[in-house]
Formats: C-alpha cells, structure tokens, sequence
C-alpha cells in the first residue's frame, strides 16, 4: 500500500491523487499519477507543482506499472492502449523504422514496392505519437485513423498559416 498525496498546480487547483513514478522525459521531470476518483492517468510537470502534502489515505499500485512503464516513449501513455495508428513511412527513410522503435508496439504490417512501409502501432494517447510524426514530415504520412490524420493536418495547417 502506498498513500495518497495533495499536489496544488500552478493553475491553482489542488489534486488528490495517487503518486506511481517520478518520470524524466525531454528535460524535464513528471509525477505519474492518477488522480482520485478518475479511471485514467496523468503527468504533472514537477516544477509545475507549487506544493505536495501526506494524505493518510493509502490505494494499492496496479500491478501491471512496470510493464506500462517499460513499453512507454514518451510520458504521454496510459493502461490501455485501445487507439490503433497506421502509417506509411517513406522508402527514403525506412530503414530508421526497421532498425528502431519511434512508436510503443511498432510492427511493420508491409513493404511495398517502392521501398515504403506500412507501420501499425497501439497507444494510449494521440500525443505518444504526435511529435515522432511531425518530426519525421514529409518522409511519414497517417493512413488510419482519420482522427489522427485530421489532428496532424490542423497542426500543420496552423503553423503554416502563421507565416
């Protein structure tokens, strides 16, 4: 067992939540945590938390936060990974994708012809895969689902039309 603590934000609210790990990702550190009464999980910035309390109230770990913790690449995760991404990535940089994982449970589905490959991942949350994709333009382009394709578009769209 393990007890819960009181976090206040710098957005002036006060969490309950229950701490599970203490995350570095990107230069900077995160508190993994769920917050009390919620089913799914969130970070916290640290230098974001203006202050922590004890609470006496204690909640038990699941069980599985190693295994979640181990498959994660970037801090935008959760327990379930119910969102499926299909993307094709271009034969001029496919051989960066056959030789590491960008994605949590990457699997190539394919090689086509031309050197392109047909990529499947599973997340948690749009965001794990967000950043890799709009690194990786225009050698990277979202086939399923349409709302990731849209969300990449409405990104793209934006910064260019801040020019």
């Amino acid at each position: 067992e393990s007890l819960k603590v009181e976090i206040r934000h710098l957005n002036k609210k006060n969490y309950l939540v229950k701490p599970l790990k203490l995350i570095y990702s990107e230069g900077f550190w995160y508190l993994y945590a769920q917050i009390d009464g919620r089913k799914y999980y969130t970070s916290f910035r640290v230098d974001r938390i203006t202050s922590v309390e004890r609470s006496e109230k204690k909640f038990v770990p699941p069980k599985r936060l190693e295994k979640m913790l181990q498959n994660n690449t970037s801090i935008w995760f959760g327990p379930e990974r119910n969102k499926k991404a299909l993307l094709k990535i271009s034969g001029e940089v496919a051989q960066y994708f056959e030789s590491a994982s960008y994605f949590p449970f990457q699997k190539i589905k394919r090689t086509e012809k031309d050197g392109s490959l047909l990529l499947e991942t599973q997340v948690s949350h749009f965001m794990e895969v967000i950043p890799v994709i709009l690194k990786w333009i225009p050698y990277i382009k979202v086939v399923k689902p349409r709302q990731l394709r849209s969300e990449i578009k409405d990104i793209v769209s934006e910064y260019v039309s801040s020019f």
